[in-house]
């Protein structure tokens, strides 16, 4: 599943989704390592690819996490996405 491509229909259809920069190269790394708020979320944009280098979905609490999270997943070709990090789960769930 392409996550940056379902994030653009939902944002197509009027929803908010947490921000988010598509890490493709090494040189857009800085960029979004200094522009990111923290914590944050990186993940692959494939899914099924993290699997090979274990490049799975962590939490980056500051820039150094983030580069070496990402850094790791390029040099393996994987292509990473790096999102805003939404609190949640069943304790804050509301089913209204």
């Amino acid at each position: 599943m392409d996550k940056a491509a379902w994030q653009a229909i939902a944002e197509d259809a009027g929803l908010r989704v947490p921000w988010k920069w598509k890490v493709t190269r090494a040189a857009d790394l800085e960029e979004v390592a200094d522009r990111a708020d923290y914590p944050c979320v990186t993940k692959p944009i494939l899914g099924h690819l993290g699997r090979s280098g274990d490049h799975r979905t962590r939490l980056a609490r500051d820039p150094s996490e983030l580069r070496g999270q990402v850094a790791r997943a390029l040099d393996d070709g994987v292509a990473m996405l790096v999102t805003e990090h939404v609190l949640g789960g069943r304790r804050t769930w509301r089913p209204w």
